[in-house]
């Protein structure tokens, strides 16, 4: 794939690429891998020129075709005003169209770099995707790929899939219940050779998601994940801050009225019932205590099931 980005910024958040943590796969799939070039500098029409892997027994791989299709959609997005936007584009459509694959009547090892690309690209879009372009815009598309996402990465656990260059990926799933709660965990290992080991994953329960990414190449202040809680409120937590980039509304609560007082108690998301913290803007925790550092007139909101009332903006 043409990118070589390796993180992202939201409002100085520095956020883990996840894209970047995938091997190689026939000559376009895995970053900065086209055209069988690294890092190539070929013009898109040389790129539009060039063939797809084929099997030795003369089938085209679907997948390749799909990772050089992708390829050239960020070609053309690289530069543009609306980048941000039409790398998003790009990145769900290429989900939508690996989606649509039968796993089953592919090799053995093509069905096993789609399973993880499924994944990987779940991840990105959740956690780099999603906070550059806008909630609305892209989460109601995302939503309507969950279930097939589901399904196609059911048999994650287990798989184990290596590059040309050494560099290795592997899948792991976890289901157990505690305290009543149901819950699975689903994450991927990218060792790339001679560079470190990548961990990304992905928690579910009844009432959140979490979408997470940890690279011990870049300070332990830098793993980041983004939490979507059941009621809709959507939060980036970069270290040791958060930024909530959707709120409890979006998902038909109560709107709270500025200068309601409560007291802020965090909560664990196990129980509706209990009270709940969401952040409204952006915060900084200095060790001790979370301070409002945001442009809004409340400072966070607490909710009970569909109740919600807000915190007022503490003033020296």
């Amino acid at each position: 794939m043409v990118t070589k980005q390796r993180q992202a910024s939201y409002d100085s958040f520095r956020i883990l690429d996840v894209q970047s943590w995938l091997p190689t796969f026939g000559l376009w799939c895995g970053p900065g891998w086209s055209a069988g070039e690294r890092n190539s500098q070929l013009t898109e029409e040389e790129l539009r020129a060039r063939p797809v892997f084929f099997y030795p027994d003369g089938r085209a791989s679907q997948v390749d075709q799909i990772c050089k299709e992708h390829d050239l959609d960020y070609f053309r997005a690289r530069g543009a005003r609306n980048e941000a936007r039409l790398i998003a584009e790009a990145d769900f459509n290429l989900s939508r169209k690996l989606l649509r694959l039968n796993f089953l009547t592919l090799p053995r090892v093509e069905a096993t770099y789609a399973t993880f690309m499924v994944f990987t690209f779940q991840q990105k879009m959740m956690m780099i995707n999603l906070p550059k372009i806008g909630v609305d815009l892209l989460k109601r598309r995302i939503d309507r790929l969950t279930s097939q996402i589901a399904k196609k990465i059911t048999g994650i656990n287990g798989l184990v899939y290596s590059d040309a260059f050494g560099n290795t990926m592997t899948g792991s799933a976890f289901m157990a219940t505690v305290e009543g709660l149901a819950y699975v965990l689903r994450g991927v290992t990218y060792t790339r050779a001679g560079d470190g080991t990548s961990y990304f994953n992905h928690y579910r329960d009844a009432y959140q998601n979490l979408y997470s990414g940890y690279s011990p190449e870049y300070p332990a202040t830098t793993s980041a994940y983004v939490k979507v809680w059941v009621d809709g409120t959507v939060s980036l937590v970069d270290g040791s801050r958060q930024m909530q980039l959707a709120n409890p509304s979006n998902g038909g609560a109560a709107k709270p009225r500025p200068g309601d007082s409560v007291t802020p108690i965090p909560g664990s998301g196990q129980d509706v019932g209990q009270p709940r913290f969401f952040w409204n803007g952006l915060y900084m925790f200095d060790g001790r205590k979370w301070s409002y550092q945001g442009p809004n007139d409340f400072e966070a909101w607490v909710c009970v099931a569909d109740e919600c009332a807000a915190v007022p903006r503490t003033r020296p």
